[in-house]
């Protein structure tokens, strides 16, 4: 179509309209993608998902979206992190049970030292002190705690951090008995540090 139209701008928009009608559309996600990476449209395309997301925070396929075009632009670097980060904990806060934010927040930390961003931390023991309790919270927190165990040299203080870590494994068979096994095995190998 865009040889026949001689604009990408007006794929751009085809898309924009399938998405308004059906924002989880893979298709049009797909086709999105390739015209903005094929034509390098980039301007404008973290306004449209930022759009998408005001209207539904749980449309993963915008989160999908977000993260496609910072790593295809900006990348992450650390600041970039920090004001994702940010970002993302803003739809945390709004519904801590939303998997689509915390799978977002997940990803970009993907490979990252979470102690580089005391913020992750703060958010989930600022959701966990207001009594919330989701699998997506208490498994961040055993990231977290794991983490800050394998980073201890003192024993007494690593030991209190993987305590932690199992507390919320054994909280998290209790509360996700579809992931039993997989919390039971969590728990295991951080019992074996």
């Amino acid at each position: 179509m865009v040889e026949w139209g001689g604009s990408a701008s007006v794929e751009l928009e085809l898309t924009e309209k399938v998405l308004d009608e059906d924002a989880k559309n893979y298709h049009a996600w797909q086709h999105r993608q390739w015209v903005i990476t094929t034509y390098k449209l980039w301007d404008g395309e973290l306004e449209f998902v930022e759009r998408l997301l005001q209207e539904d925070f749980r449309n993963n396929s915008a989160w999908n979206q977000r993260h496609f075009v910072i790593t295809n632009t900006s990348s992450y670097t650390h600041e970039v992190l920090k004001n994702e980060i940010e970002y993302a904990s803003k739809y945390v806060r709004k519904a801590p049970n939303n998997e689509s934010s915390w799978n977002y927040l997940r990803g970009i930390l993907r490979g990252q030292l979470l102690l580089n961003y005391p913020e992750v931390e703060g958010l989930c023991l600022e959701l966990y002190a207001k009594n919330i309790r989701s699998p997506f919270l208490l498994g961040m927190l055993v990231e977290v705690f794991k983490e800050k165990a394998t980073e201890m040299t003192d024993t007494s203080t690593r030991q209190t951090y993987l305590d932690k870590a199992t507390n919320f494994c054994v909280e998290l068979c209790k509360m996700d008995s579809v992931h039993t096994g997989y919390w039971n095995y969590i728990q295991r190998k951080l019992l074996a540090l």
